[in-house]
């Protein structure tokens, strides 16, 4: 992060974040700490895609929106 400039995102419950919309940025100083505690820190569930009819779409647009956001903020740089 601090050396490259990169930002590390991380998706609450997995899939469902994803599908969701629901992300946190994962910082250094935000991920201080955790090894001690143990456990996940953003969420896990059993939640696939393939739930859903559209599932597996939803989460085809949440990765373009990222890919969407990546090209814009690297043409900012």
């Amino acid at each position: 992060e601090r050396e490259f400039g990169w930002r590390t995102l991380g998706f609450h419950d997995g899939y469902r974040g994803l599908v969701e919309d629901s992300s946190e940025d994962l910082t250094v100083e935000g991920c201080r700490g955790i090894l001690p505690r143990g456990g996940t820190i953003i969420g896990t569930s059993r939640f696939t895609p393939f739930m859903f009819d559209d599932g597996l779409d939803k989460v085809l647009s949440g990765v373009t929106t990222l890919e969407e956001v990546f090209r814009v903020s690297k043409k900012a740089d």
